[in-house]
């Protein structure tokens, strides 16, 4: 998650709610893969490679 982390605080978003909806899109995504059953591409979302 650190390197989530690294790219939202170097994506120049303004405003917290901005910044929250930057934050909010791998995590859905990599929860839509995980009850997908594909288990690497959520891990891999997770970790900030795709």
């Amino acid at each position: 998650m650190s390197s989530a982390t690294e790219g939202l605080e170097t994506s120049g978003l303004r405003t917290d709610a901005a910044a929250a909806a930057y934050a909010q899109m791998p995590c859905s995504l990599a929860y839509t893969a995980a009850r997908a059953g594909q288990r690497s591409e959520a891990l891999a979302m997770t970790e900030g490679s795709r």
